[in-house]
């Protein structure tokens, strides 16, 4: 009989806090669970304690996959998973002994694709030093309230992590997904996509995991939060939605979504650009030139002045190579925004499916 929940752990020398990672699966209170420890090639002992607890406990299984980083590692545990929900979970954590009872109880009476749990950041010797900031997410959304984008937004823009969600199997295996392998932020295409399908979330303002905050583990290499970081990420949930035929439905939404994290949305802020040095400018207009400059210019119609002030500025300095321009136009701009906003409030449209206050 298959189990109501997979685990899968994806694990890349991990020895240090693995023991107590897996220990803290092993002690759930709901125990209708498997295991998955995916070991992605590690050097330590981290195969062996997997082993440990796999010739312990009948639920715990060691898988192997060489290559692909924490993405393919989660894909090598989702093609073996047989769980009505599945459940992301990194290889430093600390899941709560009743963070599976919890998640799935909830689940299960809201019927709700997806349940995601808030944290408590730990650091190296478990101490705690804040909760996670998830500031912004609704207790519940669902369609058709909320839109395809409101859903990717939480996904992508807010949440961005799939350790703490529990997940309905079936949307994953139906509309095959599958995290991106071998890059260092897989994460956020995974979960803007995964949203973007779901039709009913749940927030559980609980913190049911310890995130240990280090970048040891094979989840937490770094990534660079740039807008050449945010571009490939929505190109890849882009182009995944758009062979769905889901794109086309929410493409101002979805475009706007990613133009405000890069050049800042409705109302004061310049986004990530205004971070980048010339380097990683250079870099960015090469990737992203052809793409903004052949967006239809009356896509963002609705929107208001201040961001179509933005967007030209934008688009100006695509046309023309000037990588000073970004940082440039946060200097310009922000005194006109704020004066602006005096005699016009600015108001940006929902984006999370809240309503505005």
């Amino acid at each position: 009989m298959s189990p109501q929940i997979s685990i899968i752990i994806p694990v890349y020398n991990s020895e240090k806090f693995l023991r107590q990672a897996l220990q803290s699966a092993a002690e759930q209170t709901f125990k209708d669970i498997e295991v998955l420890c995916v070991d992605n090639a590690s050097k330590d002992s981290s195969p062996e304690i997997i082993k440990e607890f796999a010739g312990k406990y009948p639920n715990f299984h060691y898988l192997y996959k060489e290559g692909g980083m924490a993405g393919g590692a989660r894909n090598e545990g989702l093609k073996h998973a047989k769980g009505k929900y599945v459940l992301f979970f990194d290889s430093d954590d600390i899941l709560r002994s009743d963070a599976c009872e919890i998640l799935y109880k909830k689940a299960e009476e809201e019927k709700s694709d997806i349940v995601t749990c808030s944290c408590d950041r730990i650091d190296e010797s478990d101490k705690k030093l804040s909760k996670c900031n998830l500031k912004g997410i609704p207790a519940t959304l669902s369609k058709p309230a909320a839109t395809r984008a409101n859903f990717l937004f939480i996904g992508a823009g807010i949440i961005g992590r799939p350790w703490g969600s529990l997940i309905k199997r079936s949307i994953i295996e139906e509309n095959h997904l599958r995290f991106p392998e071998g890059r260092g932020t897989e994460d956020v295409p995974f979960m803007g996509a995964l949203f973007a399908l779901a039709n009913k979330f749940i927030f559980i303002d609980e913190p049911l995991i310890d995130f240990r905050d280090t970048t040891n583990s094979l989840g937490k290499r770094s990534s660079n939060n740039s807008a050449n970081i945010n571009f490939e990420n929505f190109s890849y949930i882009r182009n995944y939605l758009n062979g769905l035929n889901i794109y086309p439905e929410i493409k101002e939404e979805f475009e706007y979504i990613l133009l405000k994290q890069i050049i800042g949305g409705e109302c004061i802020g310049n986004g990530a650009l205004k971070q980048s040095d010339k380097t990683q400018t250079k870099e960015f207009f090469e990737k992203s030139k052809n793409f903004y400059l052949n967006l239809p210019s009356d896509l963002f119609k609705e929107r208001n002045f201040i961001f179509k002030v933005k967007l030209a500025l934008f688009k100006f300095a695509l046309r023309h190579n000037l990588y000073f321009m970004p940082r440039l136009a946060r200097v310009i701009t922000n005194p006109f925004i704020f004066f602006y906003g005096i005699f016009f409030p600015l108001k940006e449209i929902s984006l999370s499916g809240l309503p505005e206050e």
